[in-house]
């Protein structure tokens, strides 16, 4: 039996989808496996947490299980600027035994996170998502031709994806009659001057998953 621990109260827009996504490939694989908001007081069988922050639950645990797979949505390294070395207490945790990644450019960053002579696991595991609300959406697409003159940027409004070069990019695309949605599946940054960029002409937002979609499709 797998456990699968998630969170429901994460706020990111794609985790319902990659979760679904799981589900789904679960059961094509004939796999036996419950999903839960919390450890299973006695686990028979590995114990996956599905998020960095269902993690503290093993920490919090008196009986912490015998096998523990995390999933690494992405892998702190050098080129990001939200490392923060607390939350790697649980690479040196005597329970964890596998690390899923997405993709293959992270091995290399989760095994540098792992204590000198580790033998947990670092391995591929792509990204089970639910495509089936995109699949809608694609039903009805128009040729580009027919389409609006817009143009969406879809990057999180944080200093990773540098909203900055997309508001500069708007103005060009503004200035040859294409309106500009600046659609982040984040809040932004307090600190982002977001009312100003709204006064210049530019729509920037955070949209439900559907909308956001049917928005795509348009642009």
């Amino acid at each position: 039996m797998l456990h699968v621990i998630y969170d429901p109260h994460d706020p990111s827009t794609w985790y319902p989808n990659y979760l679904e996504g799981l589900r789904q490939a679960l059961d094509r694989e004939s796999i036996p496996y419950e999903f839960s908001q919390h450890l299973p007081k006695k686990a028979e069988g590995p114990v996956f947490l599905t998020r960095y922050t269902v993690n503290d639950l093993l920490r919090q645990t008196d009986r912490p299980p015998e096998h523990v797979i995390i999933q690494e949505h992405d892998v702190w390294n050098p080129f990001t600027n939200a490392y923060d070395p607390a939350t790697l207490w649980i690479y040196n945790h005597p329970s964890l035994k596998t690390i899923l990644v997405t993709n293959p450019s992270m091995v290399r960053w989760a095994e540098r996170c792992l204590p000198a002579g580790s033998t947990v696991q670092v391995m591929v595991a792509g990204f089970p998502y639910d495509h089936g609300p995109i699949e809608a959406v694609r039903q009805s697409l128009q040729p580009a031709s027919e389409r609006e003159r817009l143009v969406v940027f879809p990057g999180r409004l944080n200093e990773f994806y540098q909203p900055y070069l997309s508001v500069r990019l708007a103005h060009e695309f503004m200035d040859r009659g294409y309106k500009v949605v600046i659609a982040s599946p984040i809040d932004p940054l307090s600190y982002y001057p977001v009312s100003l960029w709204r006064e210049l002409g530019i729509e920037v937002g955070r949209l439900p998953q559907a909308d956001y979609y049917h928005l795509l499709s348009r642009a």
